[in-house]
């Protein structure tokens, strides 16, 4: 008789020799999959599943990992979209992802048990076959236990190099500076080439540094928004802005003001003289009509903004998503540091997801972000806005400079010319590339 292997012990059906409860857990299977679209796949195959279509959508994720393709609700679902609905259930079921190494161990344990107890069936049925000796009986026994010990449930694998060898033929194939989406602003672009999905960046600074207009104006300029002339762009890239600071008038105003170079006061004193008055009209035309989605509820939680992001990948392709500031979030916690690392984990499980997220934050008095410095491990990358050094500098100068990046190999900084009347910023003039054969400062992380 051949030994069966541990995935056939896990998908055969039971012989009813052991009663017992169901060695099922569909809402940690559940979770599994929910985690798998933050960014956070387990390393164990579909047959672990006792749920068939979860089985057959976790099969679908590995194949996408196995090709380096993004795992998203969009790609997963694309050749089954009955999946959505199910999908979109997978990621609100995830309580968190700081729990995914609970769900995967649940799931797996459960999946040996089962197999185990299949095993166990195959072997109380060869007993009663008197036509067996015990010796080959207990010979195969251990055999088929060794091999659910052993099996394809968990365990370290071989390096994957494919994943990395199509990335970088596909590199060599396209030359290209950026390989992510484009800010608008060139010093960041070209030295970390863009944002990217999966990314959490912060840009923190003091009260009155500029650092929501800043982000607010990168915002747009991801959606295609040009604030100059001949300023470098992407095609335009769909995203959301959670703003808990300002309603969706004042956004507006300053978005169309920023682009007509227009004063934000003549446009709530109704000043604004006839050619003025065109170049804001038809900025807020080009305003109207970029892909941006918008809510400024104060509501949020991160738990909240996982189900709406979701949604919004899903049925409107978003690629970034803006958060300003996190610290309004209403995530609860026994006490304030734990609110803000739940809210920290929340922001990077978002980003997991498949979206770029981008955050402001405060500095406390040390010139630290504020709060847990969790946020400081889970963001990719961090910037800090301030007034331009020196007692003479121009006080319409900040100096955006790069604290953390994962992917950098230079400190980046450079200066900015802020115009407060017209809620806009651009590239400071005397602006030099970092050559990286000279470099100083080495990027920590």
């Amino acid at each position: 008789m051949s030994t069966m292997m541990a995935t056939e012990y896990l998908q055969a059906p039971p012989l009813e020799i052991v009663q017992g409860p169901t060695l099922r857990d569909h809402e940690a299977e559940t979770a599994v999959v929910g985690c798998a679209l933050m960014g956070y796949v387990a390393q164990f195959g579909p047959e672990v599943f006792g749920n068939h279509m979860l089985r057959d959508i976790w099969r679908r994720i590995k194949q996408l990992e196995q090709s380096g393709e993004p795992i998203d609700l969009i790609t997963v679902s694309q050749d089954n979209p009955e999946w959505s609905a199910t999908l979109t259930q997978c990621v609100n079921g995830v309580p968190s992802s700081l729990h995914f190494e609970a769900y995967v161990h649940r799931v797996r344990d459960l999946a040996g048990r089962r197999a185990f107890v299949r095993a166990a069936e195959v072997g109380v049925k060869e007993v009663y076959d008197k036509t067996n000796g015990l010796d080959e009986i207990l010979g195969r026994h251990f055999s088929r236990l060794s091999e659910v010990s052993h099996g394809e449930i968990g365990g370290a694998r071989a390096f994957n190099i494919d994943r990395v060898a199509d990335a970088a033929l596909e590199a060599l194939a396209s030359p290209q500076e950026v390989w992510g989406m484009r800010t608008g602003w060139g010093p960041w672009d070209l030295e970390l080439g863009g944002v990217h999905t999966g990314e959490v960046v912060i840009v923190a600074g003091y009260p009155g540094a500029g650092k929501s207009m800043l982000l607010m104006q990168t915002a747009g300029q991801l959606a295609g928004l040009q604030f100059w002339p001949d300023q470098v762009l992407s095609d335009p890239q769909p995203g959301a802005v959670f703003q808990l600071e300002m309603g969706e008038k004042v956004t507006i105003e300053r978005l169309a003001c920023a682009i007509a170079k227009v004063s934000y006061r003549k446009v709530r004193t109704g000043g604004l003289d006839d050619y003025e008055r065109d170049s804001f009209f038809s900025a807020l035309e080009r305003v109207g009509r970029a892909p941006i989605l918008f809510s400024d509820s104060v509501e949020w939680t991160t738990d909240l903004l996982k189900v709406e992001v979701a949604s919004l990948i899903r049925d409107h392709g978003v690629r970034w998503v803006l958060v300003d500031y996190a610290g309004k979030l209403k995530d609860e916690g026994q006490d304030e540091i734990r609110r803000e690392r739940k809210i920290s984990q929340g922001i990077a499980d978002i980003a997991h997801m498949g979206v770029a997220v981008l955050v402001v934050e405060q500095l406390n008095k040390t010139g630290q972000v504020y709060g847990s410095v969790q946020k400081q491990y889970d963001a990719d990358v961090i910037f800090k806005l301030s007034k331009a050094p020196g007692k003479d500098a121009p006080k319409d100068k900040r100096r955006l400079r790069l604290e953390k990046a994962r992917e950098a190999d230079i400190s980046m900084r450079f200066d900015l010319r802020i115009t407060g009347a017209e809620k806009r910023f651009e590239v400071w003039d005397d602006y030099e590339p970092v050559d990286v054969k000279k470099l100083v400062d080495e990027i920590p992380f």
